[in-house]
This record gives C-alpha cells, sequence and structure tokens, in this order.
C-alpha cells in the first residue's frame, strides 16, 4: 500500500510538472464523481421547487396561488433557474443534481487557478484535493439547493480580483465590468453574499482611485464597476417591492 502511495504520488508529480492543467482537470472530474455519490437533497429544497413550479405553470414567483405573494424563498436566481426543469417537464431533483455539479466544478477548477500562483503546482493540486474531498463542500455539490453556485460566484469573484492585483490592472475595463457582473449575480443568488463580494469590490474600488491616473478616467472605471451589479440588482430589488411590498424576504422577519 505504501509503495502504491508512493506512485500514485509520483505520477501526480510528473503530471503536474508537464501538464499542470490536465492534471487539476483530471482530478476535479474524480472529485466530481465522488460529490456525484454524496448527492443528496435536503426539504429546504422544496420550497424552491415549489415556487419554481407556479412560476413555470404562469402563476409568478408565490407560494399559494389564492393568496397575496410571499417571498418565502432567499434565492431568487436558483429558484428562476429550477423553473426550467418544471416548464421543460424534467425531473427537477436531477437537474438541481446537474447544475450544483457542475457549479462545484467550476468551484474546485477556480479554487486551483487562485492557488497556483500563490503556493506552485503540487500544493495547488493538494489544495484542490482537499476542498473536493471535505464531505461537507462534496455533499453540498447537490442538496438541491444554491449553494455551490454562489461558492462558484464567490470563487470567480476572488480570481478576477486577484487577476487584477497580479497584472496590476485595476483600470482595465474588461475585469472591472466581470467583477460587477459576477457581484450582481451573486445578490441575485443570495442577498447575503454582500457579505463575501462587498469586499473584493471595495478593495477593486480603492485600487481604482489610487491609480496614477487622471480623476476623470478614475472616475469612468468606477461606473465601470457599479453598473452591470446596479443594472441586475436595482431593477430586481424595485420588483421585489412591487410584487412582494418588501426588499427583505419573509424568512427574514420570521427568524428575527
Amino acid at each position: 500500500g505504501l509503495a502504491t502511495g508512493h506512485g500514485g504520488a509520483a505520477v501526480c508529480a510528473a503530471l503536474a510538472n508537464r501538464d499542470p492543467v490536465l492534471a487539476a482537470f483530471l482530478l476535479a472530474l474524480a472529485l466530481l464523481a465522488l460529490a456525484y455519490a454524496n448527492r443528496f437533497v435536503q426539504d429546504d429544497a422544496f420550497i424552491s421547487f415549489r415556487y419554481a413550479r407556479h412560476l413555470a405553470e404562469g402563476y409568478g414567483l408565490t407560494w399559494n396561488l389564492n393568496e397575496p405573494p410571499i417571498e418565502g424563498y432567499t434565492n431568487f436566481l436558483w429558484t428562476v433557474l429550477m423553473a426550467v426543469p418544471h416548464r421543460l417537464g424534467l425531473p427537477v431533483i436531477e437537474f438541481s443534481y446537474a447544475a450544483g455539479l457542475l457549479c462545484f466544478l467550476g468551484t474546485l477548477l477556480l479554487t486551483w487557478r487562485v492557488a497556483r500562483p500563490i503556493l506552485g503546482e503540487l500544493p495547488a493540486l493538494l489544495t484542490l484535493l482537499l476542498l473536493g474531498t471535505n464531505y461537507s463542500f462534496s455533499a453540498y455539490a447537490t442538496g438541491g439547493m444554491e449553494t455551490q453556485l454562489q461558492a462558484l460566484l464567490f470563487m470567480a469573484g476572488v480570481a478576477i480580483t486577484l487577476d487584477m492585483q497580479g497584472r496590476g490592472v485595476w483600470l482595465a475595463p474588461r475585469p472591472l465590468l466581470a467583477l460587477s457582473a459576477v457581484c450582481g449575480l451573486a445578490l441575485l443568488t443570495r442577498l447575503d453574499s454582500a457579505v463575501l463580494l462587498g469586499p473584493l469590490a471595495l478593495l477593486a474600488a480603492f485600487n481604482v482611485l489610487r491609480q496614477p491616473a487622471p480623476l476623470a478616467r478614475r472616475l469612468a472605471q468606477l461606473l465601470l464597476l457599479g453598473l452591470p451589479a446596479a443594472a441586475l440588482v436595482l431593477p430586481w430589488l424595485a420588483w421585489k417591492l412591487a410584487y412582494y411590498g418588501d426588499i427583505l424576504p419573509n424568512t427574514y422577519y420570521a427568524k428575527v
């Protein structure tokens, strides 16, 4: 067993040095299989599934059909996504598995991409392995909830921010727009994503303002940083206020 372990480690080391991208992808696929073996669906997922079914049937995002709408979910983007299988006649639980596993795979690869320039090739693969074999993280690749979608968007924000930091391109428009879009999508997934992605947006804004460039250009880049997120989130908040009569979901008040 020890000899086999040393042999496997040697193969991984050789592959990591020769083709690190292939090594990370193969390891991520193995971890994806492990996550599928750990699949489950939790009871809270059926809240989103019920709202999604009513949306797909044309009744809107409501819990009961003959009552005023109440926002009893906290994962708008995921709930809307779950309307797709209802609309197409697909099994919603299996669809949620597929969506969660794709997000899980993306999160793993983004984590490896972030770790690689900081730690090196083999430690980055070890990071990937430790994350993917963590039982809670592996199990919640499924669950029927938005957990992995939020994790994917957070790691995308981290990757974009660290890439701007590493290349010193705080005034480049594309990464600023991308970070803003990721933040907006994360907020649509869960409002409390602001706790995770807010610091990244503030870091980007701080670095934009401190660049040696004309003030007009820096302000224009700040606008790029805020525009996609605002275009995604503000209409949604206005719709929530008009449809539900409140910005915060009913679950917030129930728990308070």
